[in-house]
């Protein structure tokens, strides 16, 4: 830095003299005017180079440390410190060189700012690389290595803390992210807004996963929607649509992406865009009834309960649930289970 600062000045002096008539500037002990510019402009090149070798150098790597993760999980966790200082590492280096470019950027040339420009971007994704492979944080269950169910923390977005889910990842080809699951009815979904917001229960076992994280999921990825239902006389029944979003909570959660329906059951069938109600918080389209109070539960309600996932148990078996296929009406449920997953 210091070496760039006495180029600059070497350069305004020169500058400052080229007008007057045989004038011939020299600093004491330094190499010509003419010299000292293209001496500046090798430090510049020199300098951007070096840093274009280090993210190289790093690249390599978060590769090497990318396979590791797919091979051994406990090697992960050994070198969870490492990747720390790593990120510690350079974070420190984007400072450093935040500052270098604002400094040299009025004295580059054309061609060098798009290189510099260039620069900025390939550490913009070697920092994301870098949070991709933090211990325990994933972006989605889909960049989980490992082929293994269980409890992991995800991340919707860069800025956003990590939550812990339960991802499904040996069935239906893996990466899903569980937001409901319902299988013995010892948790109870009688919940007030704050609850539904915030989410409730063990995501290892019985859970809601919380609206405002799934808002968030949602909004940086494209998602499917899955469902898988049980009845109590041991039928399975299953619903899947191609694309699935709700809304934030100013706009109430509401269904506000469901997409091409198929499967055994359409059970969100005519749900889409209604608003999300607590037995705290009616926000039915239906004036006359109040349904997320009369049934105990919060849900996308519309005209009724036509499908309604998290009702009461009348037993400890069996949801009291309902939903219609055609004019019938099928039985309860004894297990339900909503899943999402990135398209891409």
């Amino acid at each position: 830095m210091e070496h760039l600062v006495w180029c600059i000045l070497v350069s305004l002096t020169v500058a400052a003299n080229s007008d007057k008539p045989n004038s011939k500037t020299v600093l004491p002990n330094t190499p010509e005017s003419s010299d000292l510019s293209g001496f500046a402009l090798e430090i510049i090149l020199s300098r951007l180079e070096s840093l274009s070798h280090q993210f190289q150098t790093l690249q390599q790597e978060v590769q090497k440390q990318r396979e590791s993760n797919d091979e051994n999980r406990k090697q992960l966790q050994q070198s969870h410190e490492l990747l720390a200082k790593m990120q510690q590492e350079m974070q420190q280096k984007h400072t450093l060189s935040q500052k270098s470019i604002a400094d040299i950027r009025g004295v580059l040339s054309k061609d060098l700012q798009q290189k510099l420009t260039t620069l900025e971007r390939d550490h913009k994704q070697m920092r994301n690389v870098l949070l991709d492979i933090e211990l325990g944080s994933y972006r989605s269950c889909k960049d989980v290595p490992l082929k293994v169910s269980g409890q992991y923390k995800i991340r919707a977005n860069e800025a956003s803390l990590p939550f812990r889910a339960h991802c499904e990842q040996e069935q239906f080809d893996g990466g899903w992210l569980i937001i409901q699951h319902r299988f013995d009815g010892t948790l109870h979904f009688n919940r007030s807004w704050t609850e539904y917001r915030n989410g409730f229960g063990d995501v290892n076992g019985e859970h809601w996963l919380g609206l405002e994280k799934v808002y968030q999921f949602t909004k940086e990825h494209n998602c499917e929607l899955f469902v898988q239902m049980m009845e109590s006389n041991g039928t399975l029944n299953s619903a899947r649509y191609n694309a699935f979003a709700i809304g934030s909570e100013a706009e109430r959660y509401n269904l506000k992406i469901l997409g091409t329906h198929s499967g055994t059951v359409d059970i969100l069938a005519g749900h889409k865009g209604m608003k999300f109600s607590t037995p705290d918080r009616d926000n039915d389209p239906d004036g006359h009834h109040h349904y997320a109070l009369e049934n105990h539960g919060g849900w996308w309600f519309y005209n009724g309960q036509n499908t309604f996932l998290n009702g009461l148990y009348r037993n400890p078996f069996f949801i009291k649930l309902r939903f219609f296929l055609g004019s019938s009406e099928r039985p309860a449920l004894k297990f339900s289970r909503m899943l999402i997953r990135p398209l891409n």
